[in-house]
């Protein structure tokens, strides 16, 4: 018996060609599958194929992958439809989501992402980072936010300073 080890770019590029999985058959939430579909999202990357299905049953997972892998639709997905199943209550200065970011650049680019699925569920969303005032992220909180997409040190500065909590 001869055993073939493939390529992994050939592996990537049959993946790539070969017809999809739905999010809709992950097992995805309509509300969220009409989101993905209006941006020409249909059939998952492979991460999100292999996470979602124990993600959305509530198991933790850990997933790795290249820039344009998919990696932030797999975690957003199932946070998101998870609080709209727990129809969590807005608490003001206590967000129920919590997604930690290493620079303010990929936080933008995490809540672009998760902002229109948490929209369809009647979710809100808010960024935290430094080098920019704090204001409008107070405000936020004052309001009530649902998922804060957050660089570490200017959450802990509005910790500290009993602007949000997150007991």
């Amino acid at each position: 018996m001869t055993a073939v080890l493939e390529n992994p770019a050939t592996s990537t590029d049959a993946a790539a060609s070969a017809p999809g999985v739905s999010f809709e058959s992950l097992g995805v939430p309509t509300e969220l599958v009409k989101v993905l579909a209006s941006q020409g999202k249909t059939d998952a990357f492979p991460i999100q194929k292999d996470t979602l299905p124990d993600t959305l049953d509530g198991k933790d997972v850990l997933g790795r992958g290249k820039t344009g892998s998919g990696k932030t639709l797999a975690f957003s997905i199932p946070l998101v439809a998870g609080l709209a199943e727990m129809q969590v209550k807005r608490y003001v200065g206590a967000p129920t989501g919590l997604i930690l970011a290493p620079t303010r650049e990929l936080a933008t680019q995490i809540a672009a992402v998760v902002e229109p699925l948490a929209a369809s569920v009647g979710l809100t969303v808010t960024t935290v980072f430094g080098g920019v005032k704090q204001t409008r992220q107070e405000q936020a909180f004052r309001r009530g936010v649902d998922i804060v997409v957050a660089c570490p040190g200017r959450l802990e500065d509005l910790m500290r300073q009993g602007i949000v909590r997150l007991d």
